[in-house]
């Protein structure tokens, strides 16, 4: 434990008390995360993002969550995905939606349909 945690659980009479207290203290910054990640995961838009950086964002922010404890599926992270795409995507959006390909897979062909729309 450092310092900084150490006052937490100095006067803490077993190991017990002391993991109950520290699981409070982290549980609640932990499940804020979570909560955070997940907000930010629904309201980014790629509008801002080019289709790599927004995809690359999107699958960091799935795997922080996983990482946090709290995964979501991969049909998930395609579903929220592509909702977040602009209108220039909709047709492939559509396409891949029909499909049920896999994060790689739909990466590989939102990166083709870019190159096609440039």
């Amino acid at each position: 434990i450092n310092e900084g945690n150490l006052s937490l659980v100095i006067n803490c009479v077993s190991s017990f008390d002391a993991w109950k207290t520290l699981e409070k203290k982290f549980g609640v910054q932990s499940e804020a995360r979570v909560l955070r990640l997940r907000y930010e995961l629904n309201t980014i838009k790629n509008e801002a993002l080019s289709i790599e950086d927004y995809c690359i964002k999107m699958k960091s922010i799935a795997d922080e969550l996983a990482s946090a404890g709290s995964p979501i599926t991969e049909k998930d992270l395609m579903l929220t995905i592509l909702n977040g795409l602009g209108s220039g995507y909709r047709d492939i959006a559509t396409f891949i939606t029909g499909s049920k390909m896999e994060f790689d897979d739909a990466y590989a062909l939102l990166l083709t349909h870019k190159t096609r729309l440039e």
